[in-house]
């Protein structure tokens, strides 16, 4: 009896697997169909001028010095790296921007606070629906902009990193800590009017057995920032 009743659970645990990879195909399925949408969706002047901006980078101009732009360096490297390899227009540069909000929703799935896969499962739908159906068409969250790359760090910001040092502390990794604070670093070189958030969000997430290590990872990313602003760019 004990051997059936542990044959049927190991059924049903099956056919709920299934049903689950089947699901996570249908939204993946979804999600991808939704951003191709978007690569020709809406555009907003500061895309042109981003896009512009990372093609004569990729021509050998210095940022700041040659080309007048008040955004942070950060928001040019998809488009720099993007231009080495050919000439795009903006469904082409949207691509990276796609792609980070692939990263972010999935961070949002693998979060340590949510500890079911029908619980990670709703948050990252309900998540993608508001990312790629509702933000877009209100604040152009699909568009090559400093906004949206910074949108998606902060989720992952969140989801990895600060939730989980806010309401459970145990959930934090070296991992997390480090990552957390290389994209924190990373938010004022995108603009520097996201320095205050990332102040707040690096005083949220502090907590003192990673002390040092915050600290550290905090310094790093803002090493590899300055370095990168040194390099396509004027410091004077």
């Amino acid at each position: 009896m004990r051997d059936s009743s542990f044959v049927a659970s190991a059924h049903r645990n099956r056919l709920t697997g299934l049903l689950g990879g089947l699901l996570l195909l249908v939204w993946l399925v979804l999600v991808v169909r939704y951003q191709y949408n978007l690569l020709n969706y809406l555009q907003y002047p500061d895309e042109s001028e981003t896009i512009v901006t990372a093609k004569m980078m990729a021509a050998g101009g210095t940022l700041y010095r040659d080309i007048f732009n008040h955004h942070g360096p950060l928001t040019f490297l998809p488009g720099l790296i993007l231009e080495k390899f050919g000439s795009f227009g903006v469904p082409g540069h949207r691509v990276p921007i796609a792609l980070l909000q692939l990263v972010a929703l999935a961070t949002i799935f693998f979060s340590p606070l949510l500890k079911d896969n029908l619980t990670r499962g709703l948050y990252t739908v309900v998540c993608s629906v508001v990312l790629l159906r509702l933000l877009p068409g209100f604040f152009y969250a699909h568009a090559y902009m400093y906004q949206a790359m910074a949108g998606s760090l902060i989720i992952v910001i969140l989801a990895l990193y600060t939730l989980p040092a806010i309401c459970m502390k145990a959930a934090l990794t070296n991992r997390s800590v480090a990552v957390g604070n290389l994209l924190i670093a990373s938010l004022p070189f995108l603009n520097i009017t996201f320095a205050p958030t990332a102040a707040l969000l690096f005083l949220a997430s502090l907590r003192r057995p990673f002390l040092r290590r915050s600290g550290l990872w905090l310094a790093i990313g803002g090493a590899l920032n300055v370095a990168f602003l040194g390099w396509v760019g004027s410091v004077r």
